[in-house]
């Protein structure tokens, strides 16, 4: 294993390494996240996939994949696969980082490893020991070269964090790589607030009917019938029955009374009331003559 100091390379004939951030985590040390950027000819990633974290463990390509963090025997890792031969060759380097809720300062024991897939052993190692206030760090680079690869440790922090840094490679990026707890979950469409209640409306004044012209009477709405008309499967009407043998016929004159009137003709006379009978002359007394 070849002991690396802050801008030293290393030729590498592996074609598929590990990449892993050791660092002990001693009780109140911040954690530490350990992420990757795919970087194009332009030094800057070509989309956001590019970037290899704990909420995207995994690039499209399944070129580089986070393996995420072990802790064994006392000592943290976070460690990164890398797929040389599987990058795409617009692909030119790929850029391992780190970062940390607090400062690296209070990190102990921060060190990068590189080892080759092929047979486990560690190629390189890479301590950082000169980190203080930064909360972001490139640790160390993957670059072609020549036909094949190279691996520089870098140690580079920022004190602005993974805003800084993700800037520096055209990304953006949260403050913090750590795993979103709903990073599963399907996502959610935000419901529409509910639109704000309209102002009243003036009431409008309304057209009453003109009122009738001199010699013009009001239409009326026509009475409802007496009595609905029969219906289907209601009861059955009669015919009328016959006026017995000498009743008169209806609407004719009353047997003995006075011919109907007819239109045209004089109203017959009302007939008198017929006269009171007269009481009797009380019987004269036989001594007393009329």
């Amino acid at each position: 294993m070849t002991q690396l100091s802050k801008g030293a390379n290393l030729a590498l004939h592996a074609t598929s390494v590990r990449a892993v951030l050791f660092w002990n985590p001693a009780p109140g040390a911040p954690d530490v996240d350990a992420s990757a950027l795919l970087v194009g000819p332009t030094g800057k990633v070509r989309s956001p996939e590019d970037f290899v974290h704990l909420g995207h463990l995994t690039h499209p390509s399944g070129a580089v994949r986070h393996e995420g963090e072990q802790v064994s025997a006392g000592i943290a890792g976070a460690g990164l696969t890398i797929d040389l031969a599987a990058l795409d060759p617009s692909v030119e380097k790929v850029v391992l980082t780190a970062s940390t809720e607090a400062v690296f300062g209070a990190v102990q024991g921060l060190q990068l490893r590189l080892f080759d897939l092929s047979d486990g052993q560690a190629a390189a190692s890479f301590a950082i020991t000169d980190a203080a206030s930064e909360t972001a760090l490139v640790t160390g680079e993957l670059y072609r070269h020549g036909g094949g690869w190279k691996f520089r440790a870098i140690g580079q922090g920022y004190a602005s964090g993974m805003d800084g840094l993700a800037a520096d490679y055209g990304i953006t990026t949260p403050q913090s790589t750590r795993p979103d707890p709903f990073a599963g979950a399907p996502p959610t469409t935000p419901q529409p607030y509910p639109a704000p209640p309209t102002a009243p409306q003036p009431l409008q004044p309304q057209a009453y009917p003109a009122p009738p012209q001199p010699g013009q009477h009001r239409p009326t709405a026509p009475y409802p019938p007496s009595s609905p008309p029969p219906q289907p499967g209601g009861p059955t009407a009669y015919p009328p029955t016959s006026p017995p043998p000498g009743s008169p016929a209806p609407g004719g004159p009353a047997p003995g009374g006075p011919p109907p009137y007819q239109p045209g003709s004089p109203p017959p006379p009302a007939p008198y009331p017929p006269s009171r009978p007269t009481a009797p002359y009380p019987p004269g007394r036989p001594d007393q003559p009329y």
